[in-house]
């Protein structure tokens, strides 16, 4: 199989593009032995949810990636990859395109074997289209070398998610240690002690006017809540809730890296998660979760967020899907209900839920994940 494959990143939507990027190289070098290079336009950014990456160095080699600073001027090698792969469409470097229309002009006689193989990995997605168009050609214009789609999906006809070959039984081992989780708030989050009756809560969103509304109820929870927010995360609403803490507590941790971020929604009783990447991560911890997706112009983000809704809770019992529905929309700001409107029945169906969440993701873990798919697509375009 052919064994050097080039990645390319631009980070539009911060650590959820970066973290797309950085698994899904870091799962094929390290399970299928390919020779991988990430190149990606923010170091920084990586960074932040990689500590082991230097965003000062233009080369670098991290857990068996070769990591390249991404900038207009980069040019490619005098031999082309064989697997190219352009991350959410954000396209190839100009120069490269230049050499792959000169090398590969259309119409030439080459043998496709000989060519380097172009795939777009698109973002994730739970509209129907994403049966139709995953996998299909998809032909540059002007070049004449395979191109494919590549749809992450959620069944068979999709590519699938991320999903590391023992994820599932490092969480297990994980939540099966209270040492473990202890070790880990006390080093990693710098959170010494929790009483054992606080609801666990994790809050990565973007900016939500509403988030202070929800303080002020869960403020008046009658179980003891901490809600755990990453700096840099929800800052306008932390400084704008004035709130005198009851059973709220508020506790800000750094950013971690992403192994950790794991550990962290494994932990929580309840994952407000954003984007792509810590959406597919929430679906691995099994546990609830409440989704706000990446907002586009025009609400066009809320197609996604209903097909999301709609195939996620197809199975369960109609309370959890209105209450799960509700509460998402107005997290969301879908309508003009604020969350902590909806807070009190959502809660209250927290236990059918998590129930829901670990048979959901059971389910899921039975397919193939975007890795093995992405091996086998480019099996199949040779």
């Amino acid at each position: 199989m052919m064994r050097d494959w080039h990645i390319f990143c631009r980070v539009v939507d911060n650590y959820g593009d970066a973290g797309v990027g950085f698994r899904l190289a870091k799962q094929l070098a390290n399970e299928f032995s390919i020779d991988i290079t990430l190149w990606i336009d923010n170091l920084a950014v990586l960074a932040k949810i990689q500590p082991q990456v230097d965003p000062s160095l233009n080369r670098q080699t991290v857990f068996k990636v070769n990591i390249s600073r991404l900038t207009p001027n980069v040019a490619p090698p005098d031999i082309f990859p064989d697997v190219i792969i352009d991350i959410f469409g954000g396209g190839l470097p100009r120069l490269w395109l230049d050499a792959l229309a000169r090398d590969f002009p259309a119409g030439n006689n080459i043998p496709d074997n000989e060519k380097p193989l172009w795939i777009v990995l698109e973002y994730l997605s739970a509209e129907a289209f994403v049966d139709d168009l995953h996998g299909k050609p998809s032909p540059p214009p002007n070049i004449d070398i395979p191109r494919r789609f590549f749809f992450p999906g959620f069944n068979e006809k999709s590519g699938g998610l991320l999903r590391e070959r023992d994820l599932i039984s490092l969480r297990d081992i994980f939540l099966q240690s209270p040492e473990s989780r202890k070790i880990f708030f006390a080093a990693t989050l710098g959170v010494p002690s929790l009483p054992e009756s606080a609801m666990l809560v994790s809050v990565f969103c973007y900016d939500t006017p509403t988030l202070s509304q929800l303080f002020d109820v869960w403020n008046q929870s009658a179980t003891p809540i901490i809600a755990l927010i990453p700096e840099g995360v929800a800052d306008h609403a932390i400084n704008q809730w004035h709130g005198i803490e009851n059973a709220l507590r508020i506790v800000s941790i750094p950013l971690i890296s992403q192994d950790e971020y794991d550990q962290l929604l494994w932990t929580c009783d309840l994952n407000f998660v954003r984007g792509e990447d810590s959406l597919v991560r929430a679906i691995w911890a099994g546990k609830p979760f409440v989704w706000q997706a990446y907002r586009q112009e025009n609400k066009a983000h809320m197609s996604k967020l209903s097909a999301f809704l709609t195939r996620y809770l197809a199975d369960a019992q109609e309370s959890e899907k209105v209450t799960l529905t509700r509460f998402t929309l107005a997290w969301n700001a879908a309508d003009e209900t604020s969350p902590a409107v909806r807070w009190s029945e959502l809660v209250g169906r927290l236990p059918a839920l998590t129930k829901y969440a670990h048979n959901w993701q059971l389910r899921q873990s039975q397919m193939v994940d975007l890795a093995s798919s992405l091996i086998e697509l480019v099996r199949d375009m040779r």
